[in-house]
């Protein structure tokens, strides 16, 4: 097990850092792929934010994009 001694004050690098602690813990590999993917699931919000798009239609998008992925996800896992 990976053991994180970071001390981090951004609120998102430590969503990421509680993520990879997170995969390492329950499949003990993947922890960059994870990092890698949730910072960029913070990052392209933020871009939306700062088009002063309001947050309550980028959440209402991104739950629909979840919804889209996990079909998808779903569909090509039984087929």
């Amino acid at each position: 097990m990976i053991e994180f001694l970071l001390s981090l004050d951004n609120p998102s690098a430590k969503i990421v850092l509680d993520v990879s602690k997170t995969q390492d813990s329950e499949m003990g590999d993947g922890t960059t792929s994870v990092a890698v993917l949730c910072a960029e699931s913070l990052r392209e919000p933020e871009k939306l934010v700062h088009q002063r798009i309001p947050s309550q239609m980028i959440i209402r998008g991104r739950t629909k994009a979840i919804i889209v992925a996990r079909s998808d996800l779903d569909r090509c896992s039984k087929g």
